[in-house]
């Protein structure tokens, strides 16, 4: 019998939250705001994938005092902690993870930390149920649409496959008002939460294949890294000539291994105003 790979979170923690200014700014960054709730956003997703291995931490240079505080306060050590000279996008720090990673017989869980999630125990089983699929496939989460929302990516799937992981057909950014609607109507769609689970290699594989001058400069800026302990500080000048790129419109949109999971939970990335206060009125209602 042989054991399943260890799943290795990769927990993205870079982003500024410029649409919720001037709630976040340069020194009060989206995933670290707590909105006196106890807990940051960046420490509530550590402690979602804590049944796993501990996380691998990207952030922006700037950002690791406040990484570091975080995860004191929660007792959590992480693997290690990538520290960007650069905002970059997504394409670029889940690049350097899966650098770090690639050839360790593992899998990476990717999940940004800006996020809200309820339902644990569902996202546990939704991240363990795709591990069948990652031997050749990346296995992105979705979730369910309950509202034909413009502001978040769809992902289409194939209502024909069987399975709780469909092949991807599509993705479809940010759409209008009558084209969320009927994709919410069409049901084989989800909301793209930007998690997901791979194997490093794969991931990388996928990267060279569909980018490959981004796959070079990442590279480029992940062999000019300087380790200390567990810390990883990139080189400023390697790391400054990556394109800042998404991962969907790098990899994802061009892959030809995207598999979907739903995941039957609550879920927002409390990106606008509108949804933050929508979340909260939410959590108020949980409290009481």
């Amino acid at each position: 019998m042989t054991s399943r790979p260890e799943i290795v979170p990769v927990i993205l923690a870079g982003g500024r939250g410029r649409r919720l200014w001037p709630l976040t700014n340069a020194q009060r960054p989206k995933p670290f705001l707590s909105l006196r709730t106890g807990l940051s956003f960046f420490q509530r997703t550590v402690l979602r994938a804590r049944c796993f291995a501990p996380p691998v931490i990207v952030c922006h240079e700037e950002y690791r005092a406040l990484a570091e505080r975080d995860l004191t306060h929660i007792k959590t050590e992480p693997r290690t902690i990538i520290a960007e000279p650069a905002h970059r996008n997504t394409a670029a720090a889940i690049a350097m993870a899966a650098f770090h990673l690639k050839g360790q017989g593992l899998l990476m869980l990717v999940l940004p930390s800006d996020h809200v999630l309820k339902n644990v125990r569902a996202f546990e089983k939704a991240v363990i149920e795709s591990m069948a699929y990652t031997i050749e496939h990346m296995v992105l989460l979705g979730v369910k649409p309950t509202e034909p929302e413009t502001s978040y990516g769809y992902i289409v799937t194939d209502p024909t496959a069987p399975g709780a992981c469909r092949p991807v057909l599509a993705f479809v950014e940010k759409p209008d008002a009558a084209r969320a609607l009927a994709l919410m109507d069409g049901g084989n769609c989800l909301w793209n939460t930007g998690m997901f689970l791979t194997r490093p290699g794969i991931f990388l594989k996928e990267l060279e294949r569909v980018s490959p001058d981004l796959y070079q400069s990442c590279l480029r800026a992940y062999e000019s890294r300087d380790e200390k302990n567990n810390i990883f500080q990139l080189n400023r000048v390697r790391y400054s000539e990556i394109e800042s790129i998404s991962v969907d419109y790098a990899v994802m949109e061009k892959a030809s291994s995207c598999y979907a999971r739903e995941m039957d939970v609550d879920w927002s990335d409390v990106g606008t105003w509108r949804r933050l206060l929508k979340w909260r009125r939410s959590e108020r209602k949980t409290d009481s």
